[in-house]
């Protein structure tokens, strides 16, 4: 096995072909079935020729070679939580932080693979203890991962409250910041989320999609006297989405739906406005639409 080894370790620097690394890896394998660069080797060539259940079990092999290694186990672990179904780790990350309590890395992995297979419960107590085990474990990603947890699970009042509390550590953080206001707004607090983008818009923090998320809420507030010249705003600093243009014409279209119930003629104006800008700025069958209705306004 010895001699098979160093070849194998010559090949892999080589970089040879995966059928080549799968032979001398079985041949190890067949000779000492407990061989673990053997079956670290044979697992990766299983990887590579895209024969993922093999791989399962032979990770699962290794791992059973030396089972209370912390490390064996960590690297077994992630790599069955990315090749397969993250539930084909969860026994196996649960077996390994049994035999190594109060292992940070184990515990970490397991607070990863619980938050894939959606065990939110036991995730987020997962990632409370680690966070009294190690302070510095509360890092952005743990923030921004579990705020998203608790939104997927529909307890965005938990989702925002996560959010805040990581902004308030890491102030400035553009992705944490967006998990903020998305979480307020989910929750409920437009006003809430409003005042926290107008802020990071101000303090020029990046948030994805900041523009298009403020017309967003502008509207939904009821402040349509707003939307429009922000959204004018938007597109002349050189917004290209066509989500932005799609809702002045949808704003155009309802502001024409309640000039037709009122029969007011300033609300008549109003859509008249917005849908001659929609017809701006949109194209193809959303410029024929604008158009459409723009004409349909005019005749009311």
């Amino acid at each position: 096995t010895l001699t098979r080894i160093c070849w194998a370790n010559v090949l892999i620097t080589q970089k040879a072909p995966a059928e080549q690394m799968l032979d001398i890896s079985k041949q190890i394998v067949d000779i000492d079935p407990k061989s673990r660069p053997g079956l670290a080797i044979l697992a990766q060539a299983y990887r590579d020729t895209k024969q993922s259940d093999s791989a399962v079990v032979t990770l699962t092999r290794l791992l059973s070679t030396d089972p209370k290694n912390p490390r064996l186990q960590k690297d077994v672990v992630e790599a069955l939580a990315a090749l397969a179904n993250p539930k084909v780790a969860r026994p196996v990350i649960d077996e390994a932080v049994q035999a190594n309590p109060g292992d940070p890395e184990l515990l970490r992995t397991r607070w990863l693979i619980l938050l894939s297979t959606r065990d939110f419960k036991e995730a987020f107590a997962q990632g409370d203890e680690l966070v009294k085990l190690d302070t510095s474990f509360a890092d952005t990603t743990y923030f921004i991962r579990t705020a998203a947890a608790y939104a997927a699970d529909s307890q965005f009042q938990k989702s925002a409250e996560t959010a805040s509390k990581g902004v308030a550590k890491f102030p400035g953080h553009p992705g944490l910041t967006y998990s903020q206001i998305v979480s307020l707004r989910q929750a409920g607090q437009n006003q809430q989320a409003l005042e926290a983008l107008e802020k990071a818009i101000a303090a020029k923090i990046e948030v994805e999609n900041g523009g298009f998320l403020r017309l967003t809420l502008l509207k939904e507030l009821n402040r349509t006297a707003e939307v429009l010249p922000a959204a004018k705003a938007l597109i002349a600093s050189g917004d290209t989405t066509t989500a932005t243009r799609a809702m002045v014409l949808q704003m155009g279209n309802e502001q024409r739906t309640a000039a037709s119930k009122s029969n007011a003629p300033d609300d008549y104006k109003l859509a008249i406005e917005t849908l001659k800008y929609a017809d701006e700025v949109t194209t193809g069958a959303s410029k024929a639409q604008a158009q459409f209705l723009l004409g349909a306004t005019y005749v009311a």
